[in-house]
């Protein structure tokens, strides 16, 4: 625990000299109290911190998972704590959920889903599980269907027994509410960390950003244009950070989490997110598996916050 807190302290301190150093550049430093060290949430960019809130029991900055932890993420930066505890509710659970029923989909996980099962037009509720490749079985879940619609099912049930039964047709659907967008702004929201952890203050503060952090803070409020593309087959371990050169029109950092490519602007961009989603999604139907090609160089997968372009005014 000592450790991990002296490691939040040197994050801080290194976080909050980059960002002197960064307002410093653009005729800024005015706009944090001299003599300390300030940090502010990349997030959301409203509240500054001073180092003493690390030491509190219960810290207002906390420690961001990029991706999120649940699909094997690691720690990239400190987030003030109602932006963490808001990414939760509003977008990763969408995102969970959505790889969970992929997951099971795929017959890649054992863990069963709640769906409904049609038979004759009646309904009844249950576990749906996937056994080996090609087997399945429903199991009811008494609390979730009345006596009436149970014995009817079972009555639909019997008229597919015996030598001369018809064919079954039956339709389940898995009863797992998904916000598709929001589960797609939890990737967006992820590739942004990371960029900031590469890059750090100098890249965040590019007016195109606005939008995504307004829309982090209120998804009802603001819409983002698609800038997250899905790969089916990719790798679910691979982290990369890509910078697009060519073709000319789809320059971009791109940010591989897995499965998602998410495109952000390069740095110093003066494109708006609808310019950049439009050079690479256009007309793409996003229901549907995205193959691009590009040429770039790929930069190194941080392990922590490095602010490679506030380094350089702070040489």
């Amino acid at each position: 625990m000592v450790r991990r807190l002296e490691t939040r302290k040197t994050w801080f301190t290194d976080g909050a000299r980059a960002l002197r150093a960064d307002l410093r550049a653009r005729g800024r430093e005015d706009q944090l109290p001299s003599g300390e060290d300030w940090y502010a949430c990349p997030l959301c960019l409203t509240t500054i911190f001073r180092i003493e809130v690390l030491e509190e029991p219960d810290s207002m900055l906390t420690e961001e998972h990029a991706p999120p932890a649940w699909s094997g993420g690691t720690v990239l930066a400190l987030t003030c704590k109602p932006c963490n505890s808001e990414s939760g509710r509003l977008f990763d659970g969408e995102a969970h959920k959505q790889h969970t029923l992929g997951r099971f989909l795929a017959g890649e996980s054992s863990e069963p889903v709640r769906a409904a099962f049609t038979v004759d037009g009646v309904t009844t509720y249950g576990d749906w599980h996937v056994t080996g490749t090609t087997g399945m079985c429903m199991f009811g879940v008494p609390k979730a269907n009345n006596r009436a619609t149970a014995d009817l099912m079972t009555e639909a049930m019997d008229r597919y027994v015996g030598p001369d039964a018809p064919d079954l047709r039956f339709t389940i659907t898995p009863r797992m509410r998904i916000n598709a967008d929001r589960a797609r702004t939890s990737w967006i929201r992820a590739a942004y960390i990371v960029a900031f952890a590469r890059f750090g203050w100098r890249y965040i503060a590019q007016p195109a950003l606005d939008l995504m952090r307004r829309h982090f803070k209120d998804p009802a409020s603001v819409t983002l244009p698609i800038l997250s593309m899905t790969h089916p087959d990719g790798d679910p371990t691979r982290r990369e950070i890509w910078i697009i050169r060519e073709p000319t029109e789809r320059r971009c950092v791109m940010v591989v989490l897995g499965q998602h490519r998410v495109l952000l602007p390069l740095p110093d961009d003066n494109r708006s997110l609808e310019d950049l989603s439009h050079a690479w999604v256009g007309d793409h139907d996003i229901t549907q598996p995205a193959r691009f090609s590009a040429n770039g160089v790929q930069f190194a997968w941080p392990d922590k916050p490095m602010y490679s372009l506030d380094r350089l005014s702070m040489n």
